[in-house]
């Protein structure tokens, strides 16, 4: 009898608990979206870079591997490593938090398990990208460039 008792407690507590998720997701998903047509997109890991100095600088190559993210109309954010998918999550951008030197820079929140992010959208070796900056990072690889895939 007392086993009834414990698989009926994990049970409810198994409902509870879904249903809290998904009420927080609809919350999520109901604030405030910037739309960015040019974000939506599969972009591939050109490189990231940081450390103490800013002299660490990380690529596919020195890594050994590549990694491309993606945004979709449906709002979801994914993340492949070799192609395969390592995360997946959903985002919303909600700022911009400010403009400088022609480049707006904008905020990006993301469902779970992932720091917001800043990021802007640039030109680089003549392709179309985006930057994303870690928050609240300091001495550590915390911008990454990601272009067109």
């Amino acid at each position: 009898m007392r086993y009834l008792y414990f698989l009926l407690l994990i049970f409810s507590m198994t409902i509870i608990s879904c249903d809290k998720e998904d009420q927080e997701l609809e919350e999520f998903l109901l604030k405030e979206n910037l739309i960015l047509d040019n974000l939506l997109d599969e972009w591939e890991w050109e490189l990231s870079n940081g450390g103490f100095s800013g002299s660490v600088t990380l690529t596919p190559d020195t890594e050994g591997y590549n990694k491309t993210i993606s945004f979709d109309t449906d709002r979801l954010y994914r993340e492949y490593i070799n192609s395969e998918l390592s995360f997946e999550t959903y985002f919303r951008i909600d700022t911009v938090v400010s403009k400088m030197h022609d480049y707006e820079l904008y905020t990006i929140h993301f469902f779970n398990d992932k720091a917001k992010q800043n990021f802007v959208f640039d030109s680089i070796n003549h392709k179309s990208s985006v930057v994303l900056y870690e928050n609240d990072c300091r001495d550590c690889i915390g911008t990454h460039v990601y272009s067109i895939k």
